[in-house]
């Protein structure tokens, strides 16, 4: 027999013995398959077996499947399971509601709350300016050697009058006295408001008041050449738009509807929003505290600002006004995102966390020095002379400008409880986002 042959012998053997090992397999697969159409053809054949709503009576063969192990089995009752995924409902921005009439009739700029909040400051102001009319000797600013020298000049015409009874009375010397009012009615001329006494003072080191010193030529580079006053401005304003740049998203991805005053605390242990409600209104006056050396910064420059209109400038002299007004800017900013921060948060330690986070962003001015200086070897003279006025006026202003942003985060948190609305709503509604 030839190899062919023989080849073909043992493939019609294998063959036969593959068909008789799985014979009983395939019986088994196609009765299944007959059973479930007799069952499908059994229950259409007996019309007579209907509920009352003609619905045909289920077999126990159609509700059981013969074989629970088939894949087709598994799926069909997973499918029969499976409840398709609930779509989930869009954010729709809380309505901007009315906390009283004052708020509806002036569509929300004002209400009850900041009348009586703004008018309790000027009510407080106005009494230290009448106090200090009908008690002026409260605010005198005399140093211990002015005391003395004034004693001095009281005591003088006695002793004079007792050595030489007949010889004409000397007549009085002016007494000293610091501080000088308009309520008083004293007479204030233009030199006593922009002010009179030289005070030396050092400039915080930072971009802002980096812009007022490079404006005078008193910063220069590594090779001693003066820093481009022009470049300093620049640069300090790519700084401040980062700033508010970070403060806007902030504020802007900050909850909404969340509930500024906390009545269930995040904490799951705690019962009490006590301290919760306690720790934002702490963490309200350290914000304050914190900017008002920012504030008084801004001052400082603002007024340099003016003095120097008539020397000559490196720079535009609208330039050097800007920056500390920009600078006041960006520290209100940073009250507005930190309180609307502080009233988010539903626990203390997010309000602790939080909190400080934000007053970061106010020392980016110094971080941003830092990095100058090392980076372009910066050499800046921060000693500087400023007029300081006597004025009793004057120097309540400057209180009053220093003092605002801490006013205004008080007044952003007692606005924000009496209306049950977050600070962060007025700015997605000035965005346009409902």
């Amino acid at each position: 027999m030839s190899f062919a042959a023989r080849y073909g012998v043992c493939l019609v053997v294998a063959l036969a013995v593959a068909r008789v090992a799985t014979a009983g397999q395939t019986n088994k697969g196609f009765n299944q398959a007959l059973r479930v159409q007799a069952a499908s053809s059994k229950a259409a054949e007996s019309p007579t077996k209907v509920t009352k709503d003609a619905t045909p009576t289920k077999t126990k063969d159609a509700e059981e499947p013969a074989n629970k192990t088939d894949p087709i089995s598994k799926g069909f009752e997973a499918y029969k399971s499976w409840t398709p995924p609930h779509k989930a409902k869009a954010f729709k921005m809380p309505k901007y509601h009315h906390a009283d009439s004052l708020s509806a009739a002036t569509d929300g700029f004002l209400d009850w709350f900041i009348i009586a909040y703004w008018g309790v400051v000027l009510l407080i102001v106005v009494g230290v300016e009448v106090l200090h009319r009908q008690l002026p000797e409260v605010f005198l600013h005399n140093s211990p050697r002015c005391k003395e020298e004034l004693s001095a000049i009281k005591e003088e015409p006695v002793k004079e009058a007792e050595e030489d009874p007949s010889a004409p009375s000397a007549p009085a010397r002016p007494q000293l006295n610091r501080t000088v009012s308009i309520l008083a009615g004293h007479d204030i001329s233009s030199a006593d408001l922009l002010g009179e006494t030289i005070k030396e003072k050092s400039l915080a080191p930072n971009v802002f008041s980096l812009m007022l010193v490079a404006a005078r030529g008193e910063a220069k580079d590594r090779k001693q050449n003066i820093l481009s006053p022009k470049l300093v401005f620049v640069a300090g304003l790519a700084m401040g738009l980062i700033q508010f740049l970070t403060l806007f998203l902030v504020v802007y991805d900050i909850d909404p509807s969340a509930s500024p005053y906390t009545t269930k605390p995040g904490s799951p242990w705690k019962t009490s929003p006590l301290t919760v409600n306690t720790m934002k209104v702490v963490m309200t006056f350290f914000l304050g505290m914190y900017v008002v050396s920012e504030a008084a910064d801004a001052y400082d420059n603002f007024v340099l600002g003016v003095a120097l209109k008539g020397k000559d400038l490196l720079i535009h002299w609208s330039c050097v006004l800007f920056t500390p007004i920009f600078h006041y800017l960006i520290t209100l900013s940073v009250i507005l995102a930190g309180v609307s921060v502080v009233l988010s948060c539903q626990d203390v330690p997010n309000i602790l966390y939080n909190s400080m986070a934000i007053l970061f962003i106010t020392r980016v001015d110094e971080l941003f020095w830092g990095f100058f200086e090392r980076t372009f070897d910066i050499e800046a003279k921060w000693d500087v002379t400023i007029n300081q006025s006597d004025v009793a006026e004057v120097q309540l202003i400057k209180k009053c400008i220093i003092m605002f942003p801490m006013l205004w985060g008080f007044c952003l948190l007692g606005r924000a409880w009496y209306r049950d609305q977050m600070p962060a709503l007025v700015v997605r509604v000035m965005t346009g986002h409902f």
